[in-house]
């Protein structure tokens, strides 16, 4: 291979991984504005067949697909209303052929006519699947889940689902 084309090979493999973080970072954008908006078809669009999801500290673990879809739905029907997720100092990474990611998640979100904060991790393994980069694993980890009225210092800094 001459100079010129281990040079081109080298471009389009690095604007290869260039559109491919751009498309992860698009996969936890679409997640968070899913959880917002109660949108449980892009929910099941966003994880693998055989994705896990793991939370932290309310001992929830759900394999596959289905059963996350189930956990969300769920969700979206309990009190918990009008949330807003945002994301912060993302680090993903290239983890063989796929990617892995670390972030922080601020949230607001009210129940029972309640205001509550919250903040924590996500982390994610995203692999590709049926020509498009999904969720294969997505552990969140809840550092605050409190009432304004409460605040979030103390023993009781995590509400219960």
């Amino acid at each position: 291979m001459s100079s010129l084309e281990a040079r081109l090979q080298a471009v389009e493999e690095r604007i290869q991984h260039l559109d491919n973080l751009d498309t992860v970072r698009r996969v936890m954008a679409e997640y968070c504005r899913a959880i917002d908006t109660g949108d449980i078809k892009t929910v099941e669009v966003l994880f693998s067949r055989d994705a896990e999801l793991t939370v932290v500290p309310w001992g929830l673990e759900c394999k596959g697909r289905d059963a996350i879809v189930e956990f969300y739905r769920q969700f979206f029907q309990s009190e918990m209303k009008n949330g807003r997720h945002n994301l912060a100092n993302e680090i993903i990474e290239r983890d063989g052929d796929g990617y892995r990611s670390f972030c922080y998640f601020h949230e607001t979100v009210e129940r029972d006519g309640d205001s509550l904060v919250g903040w924590g991790t996500y982390e994610h393994t995203f692999i590709h699947e049926d020509g498009a980069w999904k969720i294969c694993k997505k552990r969140i980890t809840i550092m605050v889940l409190a009432s304004i009225h409460k605040g979030w210092a103390g023993p009781e800094k995590i509400a219960t689902l």
